[in-house]
């Protein structure tokens, strides 16, 4: 299949010197591009890799520091073990009395289970599960981000009333 559609195609470039020219740039663009991403994947996951051991070898309020750059950079690129390491991280948060950084872990979480993974009921069940975690009196901006995407979960899967009752609750 790929030996006619490159067979076919030398026949009809053979046709015009311009359009050879042109494809064998695109071609050449093409194959500088896919070797820069992966340099750039490849400086990501050592990146990944730098921050990983960072977190281990530290503890307290240091080890939340690199826990929270190591989460960030695994939402950005949505690497698969992310999950769990936003769990973790939430939790670590919240045993370092951090409750913005763990309302901010929770809301990309509940993003991430909710668009990018399209586990709506999970998400769902997550958010009840931290609603209890946090006060309602601090932190207002991530508070509202996080019954923001607590609601849009409910949104998402139909259910406009509790949606709304979440939303309500951000303006309280």
């Amino acid at each position: 299949m790929l030996y006619l559609f490159f067979m076919k195609t030398l026949r009809f470039l053979t046709y015009s010197k311009k359009i050879k020219t042109l494809y064998f740039g695109i071609l050449t663009c093409a194959f500088l591009v896919s070797n820069t991403l992966k340099a750039q994947n490849s400086e990501l996951a050592q990146t990944v890799v730098q921050l990983k051991t960072k977190v281990e070898k530290t503890q307290g309020s240091e080890k939340l520091k690199w826990m929270d750059s190591l989460s960030r950079v695994m939402h950005s690129t949505k690497a698969k073990e992310y999950e769990v390491f936003a769990k973790q991280t939430i939790q670590h948060a919240l045993k370092q009395d951090s409750i913005r950084l763990a309302l901010i872990h929770s809301s990309k979480l509940l993003d991430h289970l909710s668009v990018s993974l399209g586990q709506i009921k999970y998400a769902q069940k997550m958010f009840h599960e931290l609603i209890p975690k946090f006060p309602k009196n601090d932190h207002y901006s991530a508070l509202g981000n996080f019954y923001s995407e607590g609601a849009s979960t409910y949104l998402m899967s139909g259910h406009f009333e509790e949606s709304l009752v979440y939303l309500e609750q951000v303006q309280e």
